[in-house]
């Protein structure tokens, strides 16, 4: 959605994306909190917890996704102030 909004200069889809941010946000603080009172309360064993562990790391970097396609987000708003550019064959891969 960011590349989206940054290709089609799409201040719509920009605002989405930073608001989105915030959803992306709450929803790594419950998924830790679930993750790890399952592991104080439940003392889970090798299968369990490799799964809570792997839980635990895809959470990590599906959030670090979210910031980075809010820091595409912010360029894009950036680059709305300026006259777009002569659009490329690199830049119609994207659409």
């Amino acid at each position: 959605m960011a590349v989206r909004a940054l290709v089609d200069r799409d201040l719509s889809l920009i605002e989405r994306v930073l608001v989105s941010d915030t959803d992306i946000n709450q929803l790594h603080i419950e998924v830790d909190d679930r993750c790890f009172k399952m592991l104080a309360l439940h003392q889970p064993m090798a299968v369990d917890l490799r799964a809570i562990v792997a839980a635990v790391k895809i959470n990590t970097d599906l959030e670090r996704v979210g910031d980075l396609a809010v820091n595409i987000a912010e360029a894009a708003s950036r680059y709305m102030q300026h006259p777009p550019v002569k659009e490329s064959s690199t830049s119609r891969a994207w659409r």
